[in-house]
């Protein structure tokens, strides 16, 4: 994946050399609103990481506020740069901050939130496979499971997947399966028998969700590394 130097694309956006010499011996730059400026330089923070620190200070008779905004050293276009600064400007300043010079990089940073590294964590997690379960069902799985392990070498997999409102645990011995409710796995997924020895001791909802996220399987609060992904049977 291409990326591009963050102050770079700091001056892609408009900002200038402000005269300011910083520790690294660079530039630093700032960019006019009219009712705030911002001043960005390279520097080291309190966790020992390079970042670009930039600063200001909003006042314009009805908004009085002080902004600190840490940004990566790279971002992966100029867009994400504008919507770095334009998520901290809302955030910090609020959504009602309107700059006195005309700036088109402030509504082009709020229109490109979906390019910030979180929100794209949180798309993928929302999109993840998940389904849920009626706990009455899924005490009754996990007992017929808990009956089969024994039955299994530690190195033997179980593949979980969901199909047609079904959820199913297979094993080379038997498959257990109980209804449940979501959208249909594109995959199963495999863990070893020796890996699902801790099960659920208290289920506390009615409705247990069961998801995939992280390379791990979650049933209730319990996770469970998975061992191999393969393509669902349809």
């Amino acid at each position: 994946m291409t990326s591009l130097d963050t102050t770079e694309a700091l001056k892609k956006l408009g900002f200038k050399p402000d005269g300011s010499v910083i520790a690294d011996g660079g530039e630093g730059l700032s960019y006019n609103f009219g009712n705030l400026i911002l001043s960005a330089s390279r520097l080291v923070n309190l966790y020992f990481a390079e970042i670009i620190f930039v600063r200001g200070n909003c006042y314009d008779g009805r908004i009085s506020a002080e902004i600190q905004i840490q940004l990566p050293l790279r971002v992966a276009s100029i867009e994400q740069c504008a919507a770095f600064l334009a998520w901290e400007i809302d955030n910090q300043i609020g959504e009602d901050f309107v700059p006195l010079t005309p700036t088109e990089w402030l509504n082009d940073g709020r229109n490109n939130f979906d390019s910030l590294p979180w929100m794209k964590e949180q798309k993928l997690y929302a999109a993840r496979p998940q389904c849920t379960v009626n706990r009455d069902w899924l005490k009754l799985a996990l007992r017929d499971l808990r009956l089969l392990l024994p039955q299994l070498k530690a190195d033997d997999l179980l593949s979980f997947t969901f199909q047609n409102e079904i959820f199913s645990i297979r094993s080379n011995v038997k498959t257990i399966a109980l209804p449940a409710a979501g959208n249909d796995w594109n995959s199963t997924y495999q863990i070893t028998a020796g890996n699902f020895q801790n099960f659920p001791k208290r289920l506390d909802r009615q409705e247990i969700e069961i998801s995939i996220w992280e390379n791990h399987l979650s049933l209730a609060r319990w996770r469970y590394p998975i061992d191999k992904t393969t393509d669902a049977e349809t």
